[in-house]
């Protein structure tokens, strides 16, 4: 468009007849006269070379927020008969929402730079919770509010995993194939609660028998004579039974007085995260390293055997964050790329 109009302007000049500037950048001869007429008026500034940058960056975020609303809905909220969108599905819903017509290209950029993709689909875990932006906000506003004198965990229980052989991904000559047996004695079975503390990203875990009231319990002891020089312990957990019993609650409450009135020791804050969010707990991506390197491939003749291997690797773990320290997680401490006020759902990718 620039171009042809700086065409039509400088051919005029050179005395081309109207017909020939029609032809030669193949736009209507009205056209053209309406251009001469906005030079006559504006000079070279009708031609609009570039928008302003601040307009532009404006106009591109809002589009961008637009389209992202549009993807969190399914077709069917807008009254279209698919269960998944296209391009012009998109970019029909958009036209009819906002009045505005959007470039297929910019459809594309914006869904690009926004991480959407097209894939098959995979199953993920997805909050139902009615508070879910509100109650990340509390989780968030206490994780970086949090003092020095302070620390903040995310708890979580771990497996159980059977001792029995493992399959996983493993390099190996090309003509072979790994086997599993299908069907399998167990040779017993661990499973353990672990605490992740998210400043020094380092781990306090203990194996346990069953996940209960006592196993949590006797781990808020062991993480208030670890870190007793604190002042405060705010523990995030997801919302399940067992971290909300009565018996985890009075614990928290008697501690709590305790300190109050004198006793030597850091007073606990419980901040749940919401219903259905594991996702959200940053220590499952800790469990989930320990099993591509332990228990993947693994074929451990006894509990014990199993149970140590998952030892060592935690040790090693909080051995190379003292050397390395790293806070725990990735995009939950940028306030840029972690908005939940432009958030319609619990859909993470890397924590």
């Amino acid at each position: 468009n620039h171009w042809a109009k700086a065409t039509a302007l400088l051919m005029a000049f050179e005395k081309y007849c109207l017909f020939e500037i029609s032809v030669a950048v193949g736009r209507a001869p009205n056209s053209i006269l309406r251009w001469f007429g906005l030079y006559r008026k504006k000079g070279l500034k009708f031609i609009e070379t570039k928008i302003a940058e601040d307009r532009r960056k404006k106009m591109w975020e809002e589009r961008t927020t637009r389209v992202i609303d549009i993807l969190h809905s399914p077709p069917t909220t807008y009254g279209i008969n698919r269960t998944s969108w296209t391009y012009d599905t998109i970019l029909q819903v958009y036209q009819k929402k906002y009045n505005e017509n959007l470039p297929k290209g910019s459809l594309k950029r914006v869904v690009k730079e926004t991480n959407y993709t097209w894939r098959h689909a995979r199953k993920v875990l997805t909050s139902s919770d009615p508070d879910y932006k509100e109650k990340v906000k509390v989780v968030l506003s206490a994780l970086r509010r949090t003092k020095e004198e302070e620390a903040f965990f995310f708890i979580d229980e771990m497996g159980p995993y059977q001792v029995k052989k493992y399959g996983g991904k493993t390099l190996i000559e090309k003509g072979n194939t790994n086997t599993v047996p299908i069907k399998q004695e167990s040779r017993g079975k661990i499973q353990a609660i672990a605490a992740l503390e998210a400043f020094s990203n380092q781990l306090t875990w203990q194996f346990i028998e069953s996940k209960n009231a006592t196993a949590i319990i006797k781990l808020l002891e062991m993480l208030r004579t670890k870190y007793s020089e604190k002042r405060r312990l705010i523990i995030t957990w997801d919302a399940i039974i067992t971290h909300n019993s009565s018996a985890v609650k009075e614990w928290v409450k008697i501690n709590n007085l305790d300190v109050s009135k004198g006793k030597s020791g850091p007073k606990f804050k419980i901040v749940p995260l919401p219903s259905k969010s594991q996702f959200l707990n940053v220590i499952e991506s800790v469990f989930s390293g320990m099993k591509r390197a332990v228990i993947h491939n693994s074929d451990y003749s006894s509990k014990e055997e199993m149970e140590q291997a998952v030892n060592r690797h935690f040790v090693e773990r909080n051995e190379f964050y003292r050397k390395n320290p790293k806070r725990a997680g990735h995009k939950i401490w940028d306030k840029e790329a972690f908005k939940t006020e432009n958030l319609q759902g619990g859909l993470f990718r890397k924590m």
